[in-house]
């Protein structure tokens, strides 16, 4: 219940956090890989690079289901009071991220583009920062 709820606060309902979570996104799908392959040239670096992808692999896993978090709490537009309220805004969430992420031509890839970059920023920002569950 605290990562959801971190996740939730981290994505945030309002400009700033998106943006910043686009940013750090951005950043780390780009920087990752490359920082990766950079530390995999020392022995030592190996199994940190190794560490490094599973938590990139985890984290571009976990980009969908923040953000659908966030789509759920905004469309529904009541706080979570309970697991079946949480669940059922990831529900719905998750349903608009992958009919949204489906549509045809250009506007599907870029809205799955932007879209995981805010999910993954969500991720490195929650990895960096401490979650406090004040609930």
């Amino acid at each position: 219940p605290s990562l959801y709820n971190g996740a939730k606060r981290a994505v945030g309902f309002t400009w700033m956090p998106l943006l910043r979570n686009l940013g750090i996104g951005f950043g780390v799908l780009i920087a990752a890989p490359v920082a990766m392959v950079l530390v995999c040239i020392t022995l030592v670096g190996i199994p940190l690079s190794i560490l490094t992808l599973m938590v990139y692999i985890a984290g571009l896993y976990f980009a969908k289901i923040f953000l659908g978090a966030m789509i759920g709490e905004a469309i529904l537009q009541r706080p979570s009071l309970n697991t079946q309220d949480s669940l059922v805004a990831l529900l719905v969430g998750l349903a608009v991220y992958f009919v949204a992420v489906n549509l045809p031509f250009a506007v599907g890839p870029t809205l799955h583009f932007i879209a995981f970059c805010i999910g993954l920023g969500a991720f490195g920002y929650l990895l960096v920062m401490p979650v406090h569950d004040n609930v």
